[in-house]
C-alpha cells in the first residue's frame, strides 16, 4: 500500500526536529489559530522569531504545484497563545511549501528518513506576506550597513550564477568572467537578466523579493 502524505510528513517532521534545538516543531495541531479552523501540516516556532507554517505536497508523475493559494491563506493568522506559549511573535508571515519526490510513496517506511537525508530532489518555495510598497526591500534604513548587505547579496548571486554557468539546461548562462571577457567596464543588464531568466526556469527560486524594473533596468 502506498505511503500517505501524512506518513511522509511525519518523517519530515522528525528530520526537522533534529536540525535545530531551539525549534518547536508541531504537526497537525487541531486548532492552532485564533478564530479560524485551518490546520496546516506543520508549524515551526522559536522564541524571538516569527513562526513558519509548512505545507507538504507529494509529487506524482508530474510535479505537484497545487496548494499555493491554500498556503497563502495562512498569512495574517494568529497562533493561539493558549496553545503556543511564550512566543514573541504569533502572526503568520512566512509559509514554506515543500514538494517531496514520488518515490517516497512506494518505498518501505523505515527507509524514508534515511533517503530524505540524502535526497537532492526535494523542492521548496518560501512564501512571504506582501509588505507595504513604502517599505524598503531589505527592510533596513539607508546607510553603510544596508549597502554592505545589498552588495553581499548581489555578490553571492554572481558567484552562484558563475557556478551554474554551462551546467545542463544552463549552457547559455554566462559566468561573470565571460560577461567581462570583452574588457567591458561594466556588466550589461540584459546579459545578467537573460542568465537569471534561464536559472529560475530550471529549479531555482529567489530567496529575496525582487523589485519591478522598467525597460532600462531601473528599479521602480
Amino acid at each position: 500500500m502506498a505511503n500517505s502524505e501524512n506518513t511522509i510528513t511525519s518523517v519530515f517532521v522528525n528530520v526537522l526536529r533534529h536540525m535545530r534545538d531551539a525549534w518547536n516543531v508541531s504537526e497537525q495541531i487541531t486548532k492552532p489559530f485564533l478564530d479560524v479552523p485551518q490546520k496546516p501540516d506543520v508549524i515551526v516556532t522559536e522564541a524571538g522569531r516569527n513562526p513558519v507554517v509548512i505545507e507538504v505536497k507529494i509529487d506524482g508523475d508530474t510535479p505537484n504545484f497545487s496548494g499555493k493559494l491554500q498556503a497563502e491563506a495562512h498569512f495574517g493568522m494568529l497562533l493561539d497563545p493558549s496553545v503556543f506559549r511564550g512566543l514573541t511573535y504569533n502572526t503568520i508571515e512566512n509559509v514554506l511549501r515543500v514538494r517531496m519526490p514520488v518515490r517516497f510513496r512506494t518505498m518501505p517506511q523505515d527507509q524514508i528518513e534515511s533517503e530524505m537525508h540524502r535526497a537532492e530532489d526535494i523542492a521548496y518555495i518560501l512564501l512571504n506576506k506582501p509588505k507595504p510598497e513604502s517599505e524598503a526591500i531589505l527592510f533596513q534604513k539607508a546607510g553603510v550597513q544596508t549597502s554592505r548587505m545589498a552588495m553581499l547579496i548581489v555578490t553571492n548571486a554572481f558567484v552562484f550564477q558563475s557556478v551554474l554557468a554551462g551546467k545542463p539546461e544552463m549552457e547559455s548562462v554566462m559566468s561573470l568572467k565571460r560577461m567581462l571577457s570583452d574588457n567591458a567596464k561594466r556588466l550589461r543588464y540584459e546579459q545578467v537578466i537573460a542568465g537569471w531568466d534561464i536559472i529560475l526556469k530550471v529549479n531555482y527560486r529567489p530567496i529575496f523579493p525582487c523589485c519591478q524594473t522598467d525597460h532600462r533596468g531601473n528599479c521602480n
